[in-house]
């Protein structure tokens, strides 16, 4: 679901006129400046144009998620 908006790179995409553009997840900066509670609730009821998926996913599902999300900050030590 994410992909679609966000890209399989995590680097966002285009915005319909008038909204803002996906987030980028590369973006150092962004990816300093959320917890990953915040990344969650985001997750959980939206943000700006981005849908709320409420019950969608699981707490391991979310967690995967942030995971995922924290993946592509390009500050992170890759094992």
């Amino acid at each position: 679901m994410c992909g679609r908006c966000h890209g399989a790179d995590g680097k966002g995409g285009f915005a319909p006129e008038g909204t803002n553009a996906p987030r980028d997840f590369c973006d150092a900066a962004f990816q300093a400046s959320r917890t990953d509670e915040q990344l969650k609730q985001a997750i959980r009821v939206g943000k700006g144009a981005m849908p709320g998926f409420g019950n969608v996913f699981s707490d391991a599902d979310l967690q995967a998620l942030v995971h995922k999300i924290r993946s592509f900050d390009p500050g992170a030590k890759k094992p």
